[in-house]
Protein backbone atom coordinates (compact mmCIF):
# COMPACT_ATOMS: atom_id res chain seq x y z
CA UNK A 1 0.00 0.00 0.00
CA UNK A 2 1.39 3.82 -0.95
CA UNK A 3 1.82 5.82 1.71
CA UNK A 4 -1.24 8.72 1.80
CA UNK A 5 1.96 10.87 3.44
CA UNK A 6 4.79 10.84 4.99
CA UNK A 7 7.33 12.59 7.17
CA UNK A 8 10.39 13.01 9.29
CA UNK A 9 8.68 12.68 12.71
CA UNK A 10 4.94 11.80 12.89
CA UNK A 11 3.07 12.57 16.27
CA UNK A 12 -0.29 10.77 17.13
CA UNK A 13 -2.94 12.87 18.91
CA UNK A 14 -3.00 16.87 19.14
CA UNK A 15 -3.79 17.15 22.38
CA UNK A 16 -1.83 19.55 24.54
CA UNK A 17 1.07 16.81 24.45
CA UNK A 18 0.95 16.10 21.02
CA UNK A 19 1.03 19.61 20.14
CA UNK A 20 3.31 21.10 23.04
CA UNK A 21 6.26 18.61 21.33
CA UNK A 22 5.65 19.66 17.55
CA UNK A 23 5.73 23.24 19.11
CA UNK A 24 9.31 22.65 20.67
CA UNK A 25 10.45 20.39 18.18
CA UNK A 26 9.71 22.53 14.99
CA UNK A 27 12.15 25.38 16.39
CA UNK A 28 15.03 23.70 15.50
CA UNK A 29 14.27 20.38 13.97
CA UNK A 30 15.03 20.71 10.14
CA UNK A 31 12.36 17.90 8.51
CA UNK A 32 8.89 17.55 8.19
CA UNK A 33 7.06 17.10 11.26
CA UNK A 34 3.24 15.84 10.96
CA UNK A 35 0.39 15.49 14.20
CA UNK A 36 -2.57 13.00 13.12
CA UNK A 37 -5.66 13.92 15.55
CA UNK A 38 -8.70 11.48 15.51
CA UNK A 39 -10.93 14.67 16.17
CA UNK A 40 -10.17 18.21 16.10
CA UNK A 41 -6.85 19.68 17.82
CA UNK A 42 -8.12 19.65 21.81
CA UNK A 43 -10.82 17.96 21.26
CA UNK A 44 -10.68 15.31 23.73
CA UNK A 45 -9.15 15.32 27.59
CA UNK A 46 -7.27 18.54 27.03
CA UNK A 47 -9.65 20.76 26.52
CA UNK A 48 -11.61 19.23 29.72
CA UNK A 49 -8.79 20.38 32.05
CA UNK A 50 -9.23 22.41 34.50
CA UNK A 51 -7.09 24.76 34.19
CA UNK A 52 -4.61 24.69 37.33
CA UNK A 53 -1.26 25.54 36.86
CA UNK A 54 0.16 25.11 40.03
CA UNK A 55 3.93 24.87 41.51
CA UNK A 56 2.78 23.30 44.38
CA UNK A 57 4.68 20.23 43.13
CA UNK A 58 6.31 17.56 45.46
CA UNK A 59 8.88 16.03 43.31
CA UNK A 60 11.38 18.03 41.37
CA UNK A 61 10.66 16.81 38.02
CA UNK A 62 7.25 18.06 37.91
CA UNK A 63 8.07 21.22 39.39
CA UNK A 64 10.80 21.96 36.55
CA UNK A 65 7.78 20.74 33.89
CA UNK A 66 5.69 23.02 34.87
CA UNK A 67 7.98 26.05 35.24
CA UNK A 68 8.45 24.94 31.91
CA UNK A 69 5.12 25.77 30.78
CA UNK A 70 4.87 28.79 32.83
CA UNK A 71 8.27 29.94 30.03
CA UNK A 72 5.91 28.42 27.18
CA UNK A 73 3.13 30.67 27.68
CA UNK A 74 4.65 34.16 27.80
CA UNK A 75 6.66 32.65 24.70
CA UNK A 76 3.37 31.86 22.66
CA UNK A 77 2.20 34.74 24.21
CA UNK A 78 5.72 37.15 22.26
CA UNK A 79 5.50 34.53 19.13
CA UNK A 80 1.59 34.64 18.07
CA UNK A 81 1.36 38.37 20.01
CA UNK A 82 -1.91 37.21 21.53
CA UNK A 83 -2.82 37.44 25.00
CA UNK A 84 -3.65 33.79 26.60
CA UNK A 85 -5.99 34.72 29.13
CA UNK A 86 -3.24 32.98 31.68
CA UNK A 87 -4.33 34.84 34.99
CA UNK A 88 -2.10 34.56 37.66
CA UNK A 89 -4.66 34.28 41.18
CA UNK A 90 -2.36 32.44 42.85
CA UNK A 91 -3.77 29.38 44.96
CA UNK A 92 -4.74 28.57 48.62
CA UNK A 93 -3.88 25.20 50.23
CA UNK A 94 -6.35 24.16 52.87
CA UNK A 95 -4.84 21.32 55.12
CA UNK A 96 -7.12 20.26 58.40
CA UNK A 97 -6.70 17.20 59.55
CA UNK A 98 -3.56 16.03 60.99
CA UNK A 99 -1.81 14.13 58.20
CA UNK A 100 -2.95 16.51 55.12
CA UNK A 101 -1.26 19.22 57.59
CA UNK A 102 1.81 17.68 57.61
CA UNK A 103 1.73 16.90 53.89
CA UNK A 104 1.42 20.61 53.51
CA UNK A 105 4.20 21.12 55.66
CA UNK A 106 6.62 19.29 53.90
CA UNK A 107 5.50 20.29 50.67
CA UNK A 108 6.04 23.94 51.34
CA UNK A 109 9.46 23.04 52.57
CA UNK A 110 10.10 21.57 49.37
CA UNK A 111 8.93 24.14 46.90
CA UNK A 112 10.32 26.97 48.74
CA UNK A 113 13.69 25.06 48.93
CA UNK A 114 13.17 25.53 45.19
CA UNK A 115 12.80 29.38 44.88
CA UNK A 116 8.96 29.17 44.62
CA UNK A 117 6.91 31.79 46.51
CA UNK A 118 4.92 30.51 49.77
CA UNK A 119 3.11 32.35 52.63
CA UNK A 120 1.26 31.42 55.82
CA UNK A 121 -1.90 33.03 56.08
CA UNK A 122 -4.97 33.19 58.64
CA UNK A 123 -8.32 31.69 58.08
CA UNK A 124 -9.83 35.58 58.31
CA UNK A 125 -7.15 36.66 55.38
CA UNK A 126 -8.29 33.25 53.43
CA UNK A 127 -12.30 34.36 53.68
CA UNK A 128 -11.82 37.83 52.48
CA UNK A 129 -10.39 36.99 49.30
CA UNK A 130 -12.51 34.18 48.59
CA UNK A 131 -15.79 35.06 49.70
CA UNK A 132 -17.26 31.88 49.82
CA UNK A 133 -15.21 30.71 52.55
CA UNK A 134 -16.69 30.28 55.54
CA UNK A 135 -14.23 29.13 58.57
CA UNK A 136 -14.49 28.32 61.85
CA UNK A 137 -12.16 29.59 64.62
CA UNK A 138 -12.12 26.22 65.97
CA UNK A 139 -11.32 24.41 62.72
CA UNK A 140 -7.47 25.19 63.18
CA UNK A 141 -6.88 25.21 59.55
CA UNK A 142 -3.62 25.42 57.71
CA UNK A 143 -3.64 27.61 54.85
CA UNK A 144 -0.39 28.07 52.40
CA UNK A 145 -1.17 30.88 49.98
CA UNK A 146 1.09 30.09 46.71
CA UNK A 147 1.02 33.47 44.36
CA UNK A 148 2.61 32.36 41.50
CA UNK A 149 -0.18 29.94 40.51
CA UNK A 150 -2.09 30.52 37.62
CA UNK A 151 -5.42 29.78 36.03
CA UNK A 152 -5.48 29.07 32.21
CA UNK A 153 -8.15 27.94 29.51
CA UNK A 154 -6.99 24.57 28.21
CA UNK A 155 -8.60 24.71 25.09
CA UNK A 156 -6.70 27.84 24.04
CA UNK A 157 -3.84 27.07 25.26
CA UNK A 158 -3.65 23.75 23.10
CA UNK A 159 -4.58 26.02 19.85
CA UNK A 160 -1.83 27.83 21.17
CA UNK A 161 0.59 25.20 20.84
CA UNK A 162 -1.24 24.32 17.32
CA UNK A 163 -1.03 27.39 16.02
CA UNK A 164 2.50 27.92 17.49
CA UNK A 165 3.59 24.95 15.67
CA UNK A 166 2.00 25.65 11.97
CA UNK A 167 3.54 28.39 12.14
CA UNK A 168 6.97 26.82 12.38
CA UNK A 169 5.85 24.17 9.71
CA UNK A 170 3.99 21.68 11.51
CA UNK A 171 1.26 20.03 9.78
CA UNK A 172 -1.98 18.56 11.24
CA UNK A 173 -4.22 16.60 9.86
CA UNK A 174 -7.57 16.29 11.31
CA UNK A 175 -10.04 13.33 11.36
CA UNK A 176 -7.12 10.62 11.16
CA UNK A 177 -7.23 8.14 13.69
CA UNK A 178 -4.45 6.02 14.22
CA UNK A 179 -5.12 2.42 14.07
CA UNK A 180 -1.85 0.93 14.81
CA UNK A 181 1.84 1.54 15.20
CA UNK A 182 3.72 -0.15 11.90
CA UNK A 183 7.00 -1.53 12.25
CA UNK A 184 9.48 -3.56 10.34
CA UNK A 185 12.94 -5.15 11.57
CA UNK A 186 12.56 -3.73 15.21
CA UNK A 187 11.90 -0.07 13.84
CA UNK A 188 9.15 1.85 13.39
CA UNK A 189 8.20 2.94 9.38
CA UNK A 190 5.03 4.91 10.08
CA UNK A 191 0.93 4.17 10.95
CA UNK A 192 -1.77 2.78 9.73
CA UNK A 193 -5.00 4.69 9.81
CA UNK A 194 -8.59 5.18 8.72
CA UNK A 195 -7.32 7.24 5.57
CA UNK A 196 -4.70 5.20 4.97
CA UNK A 197 -0.90 4.69 5.67
CA UNK A 198 1.35 7.30 6.76
CA UNK A 199 5.29 6.81 6.52
CA UNK A 200 7.66 7.89 9.60
CA UNK A 201 10.90 7.02 10.90
CA UNK A 202 10.00 8.58 13.99
CA UNK A 203 6.70 8.21 15.70
CA UNK A 204 5.29 9.87 18.80
CA UNK A 205 2.85 8.23 20.55
CA UNK A 206 1.21 10.95 22.53
CA UNK A 207 -2.41 9.10 22.02
CA UNK A 208 -4.07 9.81 25.49
CA UNK A 209 -6.62 7.13 26.46
CA UNK A 210 -5.85 5.37 23.16
CA UNK A 211 -2.41 5.42 23.28
CA UNK A 212 -2.36 1.82 25.13
CA UNK A 213 -4.44 0.23 22.57
CA UNK A 214 -2.05 1.06 20.24
CA UNK A 215 0.73 -0.46 22.30
CA UNK A 216 -1.49 -3.21 22.83
CA UNK A 217 -0.83 -4.64 18.78
CA UNK A 218 2.81 -4.40 19.32
CA UNK A 219 2.94 -6.68 22.30
CA UNK A 220 3.69 -4.03 25.37
CA UNK A 221 0.98 -3.11 27.96
CA UNK A 222 0.85 0.15 29.14
CA UNK A 223 0.02 0.31 33.46
CA UNK A 224 -2.47 3.00 32.54
CA UNK A 225 -6.29 2.93 32.07
CA UNK A 226 -9.13 5.59 30.73
CA UNK A 227 -10.40 7.25 33.95
CA UNK A 228 -13.21 9.72 34.37
CA UNK A 229 -12.45 13.36 35.56
CA UNK A 230 -15.68 15.69 36.35
CA UNK A 231 -16.13 19.27 37.71
CA UNK A 232 -18.92 21.15 37.56
CA UNK A 233 -19.77 25.00 37.32
CA UNK A 234 -22.10 26.84 38.68
CA UNK A 235 -24.25 29.72 37.64
CA UNK A 236 -22.73 33.54 37.79
CA UNK A 237 -22.81 34.76 41.55
CA UNK A 238 -21.19 37.98 43.45
CA UNK A 239 -19.62 35.69 46.01
CA UNK A 240 -17.06 34.83 42.87
CA UNK A 241 -14.58 37.02 42.36
CA UNK A 242 -12.95 36.67 39.37
CA UNK A 243 -9.39 37.18 40.87
CA UNK A 244 -9.91 35.03 43.88
CA UNK A 245 -7.27 32.51 44.25
CA UNK A 246 -7.94 28.89 43.71
CA UNK A 247 -8.44 26.51 46.16
CA UNK A 248 -6.91 23.02 46.81
CA UNK A 249 -8.59 21.24 49.35
CA UNK A 250 -7.14 17.94 49.95
CA UNK A 251 -9.68 16.63 53.04
CA UNK A 252 -12.45 17.50 51.36
CA UNK A 253 -11.07 16.02 48.02
CA UNK A 254 -12.08 18.77 45.93
CA UNK A 255 -10.07 21.98 43.99
CA UNK A 256 -12.21 25.14 43.20
CA UNK A 257 -11.62 28.15 41.34
CA UNK A 258 -13.48 31.14 39.43
CA UNK A 259 -15.15 30.86 35.62
CA UNK A 260 -16.70 33.16 34.03
CA UNK A 261 -18.46 34.78 36.85
CA UNK A 262 -19.31 31.31 38.83
CA UNK A 263 -17.26 28.62 40.64
CA UNK A 264 -15.64 25.76 39.06
CA UNK A 265 -15.09 22.71 41.52
CA UNK A 266 -14.43 18.97 41.44
CA UNK A 267 -14.64 16.41 43.53
CA UNK A 268 -12.41 13.20 43.87
CA UNK A 269 -15.12 10.27 43.59
CA UNK A 270 -14.18 7.29 46.06
CA UNK A 271 -14.80 4.99 43.24
CA UNK A 272 -13.45 6.48 40.15
CA UNK A 273 -15.22 5.25 36.75
CA UNK A 274 -12.88 3.32 34.68
CA UNK A 275 -13.66 2.23 31.51
CA UNK A 276 -12.53 -0.69 28.84
CA UNK A 277 -9.75 0.58 26.47
CA UNK A 278 -11.16 -1.72 23.75
CA UNK A 279 -14.37 -0.28 23.76
CA UNK A 280 -13.52 3.69 23.99
CA UNK A 281 -15.26 5.08 20.68
CA UNK A 282 -14.07 8.28 18.64
CA UNK A 283 -16.03 10.65 20.95
CA UNK A 284 -16.10 10.11 24.27
CA UNK A 285 -19.19 11.93 24.65
CA UNK A 286 -20.73 8.92 22.82
CA UNK A 287 -19.66 6.39 25.77
CA UNK A 288 -22.53 5.69 27.61
CA UNK A 289 -21.65 4.83 31.28
CA UNK A 290 -24.60 3.42 33.23
CA UNK A 291 -23.14 4.40 36.50
CA UNK A 292 -23.43 8.06 37.70
CA UNK A 293 -23.41 9.34 34.00
CA UNK A 294 -24.13 12.38 35.40
CA UNK A 295 -22.03 13.06 38.23
CA UNK A 296 -25.09 13.18 40.34
CA UNK A 297 -23.75 10.43 42.76
CA UNK A 298 -20.41 11.94 43.31
CA UNK A 299 -22.44 15.35 44.37
CA UNK A 300 -24.35 13.23 47.11
CA UNK A 301 -21.84 11.25 48.83
CA UNK A 302 -18.45 13.26 48.41
CA UNK A 303 -19.93 17.02 48.76
CA UNK A 304 -20.57 17.69 52.55
CA UNK A 305 -17.14 18.11 53.30
CA UNK A 306 -16.62 21.16 50.32
CA UNK A 307 -20.08 21.89 51.79
CA UNK A 308 -18.77 22.58 54.75
CA UNK A 309 -16.03 25.09 53.70
CA UNK A 310 -18.25 26.99 51.42
CA UNK A 311 -21.98 26.33 52.96
CA UNK A 312 -23.00 29.10 50.38
CA UNK A 313 -22.12 26.82 47.41
CA UNK A 314 -24.87 24.34 48.26
CA UNK A 315 -27.28 27.28 47.12
CA UNK A 316 -26.02 28.19 43.88
CA UNK A 317 -27.06 26.48 40.63
CA UNK A 318 -25.18 24.11 38.32
CA UNK A 319 -25.15 25.47 34.81
CA UNK A 320 -22.30 23.20 33.22
CA UNK A 321 -21.10 19.78 33.82
CA UNK A 322 -18.09 18.63 32.51
CA UNK A 323 -16.64 15.23 32.21
CA UNK A 324 -13.76 13.78 30.14
CA UNK A 325 -11.43 10.46 30.11
CA UNK A 326 -7.73 11.11 31.38
CA UNK A 327 -5.33 8.24 31.26
CA UNK A 328 -4.28 7.42 34.97
CA UNK A 329 -0.93 5.28 35.74
CA UNK A 330 -0.91 2.96 38.63
CA UNK A 331 1.80 5.23 40.00
CA UNK A 332 0.42 8.81 38.78
CA UNK A 333 4.02 9.15 36.70
CA UNK A 334 3.59 9.65 33.22
CA UNK A 335 4.77 7.54 30.47
CA UNK A 336 7.80 9.01 28.57
CA UNK A 337 10.50 7.97 26.51
CA UNK A 338 12.00 5.47 24.32
CA UNK A 339 10.64 2.00 23.85
CA UNK A 340 12.92 -0.86 23.83
CA UNK A 341 13.44 -2.96 20.65
CA UNK A 342 11.51 -0.44 18.63
CA UNK A 343 13.93 2.35 17.47
CA UNK A 344 12.39 5.41 16.68
CA UNK A 345 9.12 5.07 18.98
CA UNK A 346 8.69 7.23 22.04
CA UNK A 347 6.15 7.45 24.38
CA UNK A 348 4.14 10.60 25.52
CA UNK A 349 1.34 9.30 27.07
CA UNK A 350 -0.45 8.59 30.42
CA UNK A 351 -0.52 12.24 32.55
CA UNK A 352 -2.72 11.35 35.52
CA UNK A 353 -4.42 14.75 35.52
CA UNK A 354 -1.42 16.75 34.73
CA UNK A 355 -1.49 17.27 31.62
CA UNK A 356 -1.71 20.96 30.92
CA UNK A 357 0.28 21.86 33.92
CA UNK A 358 3.55 19.59 32.30
CA UNK A 359 2.36 20.51 28.89
CA UNK A 360 5.40 22.62 28.14
CA UNK A 361 8.07 20.54 29.90
CA UNK A 362 6.85 17.23 27.93
CA UNK A 363 7.03 19.35 25.05
CA UNK A 364 10.44 19.90 26.14
CA UNK A 365 11.70 16.66 26.61
CA UNK A 366 10.52 14.74 24.03
CA UNK A 367 11.84 17.24 21.45
CA UNK A 368 15.41 16.85 23.77
CA UNK A 369 14.69 12.72 23.02
CA UNK A 370 14.03 13.61 19.27
CA UNK A 371 17.08 15.52 18.94
CA UNK A 372 19.52 13.34 20.74
CA UNK A 373 20.28 16.30 23.00
CA UNK A 374 21.45 16.45 26.33
CA UNK A 375 17.99 15.74 28.56
CA UNK A 376 17.93 17.52 32.02
CA UNK A 377 15.74 15.00 33.08
CA UNK A 378 16.37 11.52 33.62
CA UNK A 379 13.45 9.56 31.90
CA UNK A 380 13.96 5.99 33.00
CA UNK A 381 11.39 6.69 36.50
CA UNK A 382 9.14 6.90 33.94
CA UNK A 383 9.28 4.24 31.22
CA UNK A 384 6.78 2.48 30.12
CA UNK A 385 7.99 -0.82 31.65
CA UNK A 386 9.25 0.78 34.86
CA UNK A 387 6.83 -1.59 36.63
CA UNK A 388 7.55 -4.61 34.95
CA UNK A 389 5.25 -6.55 32.51
CA UNK A 390 1.52 -5.98 32.74
CA UNK A 391 -1.69 -6.54 30.49
CA UNK A 392 -3.62 -2.90 29.63
CA UNK A 393 -6.54 -4.94 28.85
CA UNK A 394 -6.83 -6.60 33.03
CA UNK A 395 -9.59 -5.67 34.64
CA UNK A 396 -7.32 -5.49 38.05
CA UNK A 397 -4.72 -2.98 36.49
CA UNK A 398 -7.69 -0.43 35.33
CA UNK A 399 -9.55 -0.73 38.45
CA UNK A 400 -5.98 0.17 40.43
CA UNK A 401 -5.07 2.48 38.16
CA UNK A 402 -9.16 4.26 39.07
CA UNK A 403 -8.14 3.71 43.08
CA UNK A 404 -5.19 5.79 42.28
CA UNK A 405 -6.92 8.50 40.71
CA UNK A 406 -9.79 8.42 44.01
CA UNK A 407 -6.61 9.04 45.84
CA UNK A 408 -5.25 12.15 43.90
CA UNK A 409 -4.89 14.95 46.70
CA UNK A 410 -3.54 17.96 44.35
CA UNK A 411 -5.04 19.85 41.63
Amino acid sequence: MAPVDNADVLIIGGGLWGCAIAWYLSKSFPGRILILERNSVGFGASSRAAGLLTLARNQKYYLDLVRETHHAIMDLEAQLEEDLGAHQTGSFYLASSAQSKQSLQELVSFVTKHGVDVDWISQQEAQERVPLLQLEATEDLLIASMPEDKIIDPYILTGAYAKGAKLQGVKIRRAVAVERILTENNRVVGVATNQGKFSAPIVVNAGGVWSGKLMMELGIGLPMAPVRSQYWITEPSTKVLANQPFLIMPDAKAYARPEVGGLLFGLRESESIVVDPRILPENTDDLGIKADPEGWDTLLTEFDALGHLMPGLETMGIAHYIRGFCGYTLDGKPILGEVSGIDGLILATGCSGGGLGSSGGIGRVISDVILKNPNAWDLSPYRYDRLGKVDHYSPELQQRCGKARSGKTSG
